[in-house]
């Protein structure tokens, strides 16, 4: 990850809910300005060599901010990261 800032707190919090099933919750902030990224996921062990993540990356901030989002020089256009979601098929061979 490319970030601006340069003081940054992250944690990662991860439980077993079953040997088979775990949810993970990562959170990177910004220590200088309310700003960062929160990223869920679900992991899933489907067979004995094959795993599916399901997950999503969610940027928060006030407007100004890295992720909050800026105004593009120049322009009314706002650059913003975007949320987004993901689902990952991992085969183990």
């Amino acid at each position: 990850m490319f970030t601006v800032g340069r003081t940054y707190l992250s944690c990662e919090i991860e439980v077993e809910l079953h040997p088979l099933f775990k949810v993970c919750l990562t959170v990177i902030n910004n220590v200088a300005d309310p700003y960062g990224t929160v990223q869920p996921r679900a992991i899933w062990d489907i067979a004995q060599d094959a795993q599916m993540t399901l997950g999503g990356v969610i940027y928060y901030g006030s407007q100004g901010t890295e992720f909050g989002g800026f105004q593009a020089p120049g322009t009314d256009f706002l650059n913003k990261a975007p949320d987004s979601a993901f689902l990952w098929l991992t085969y183990f061979f």
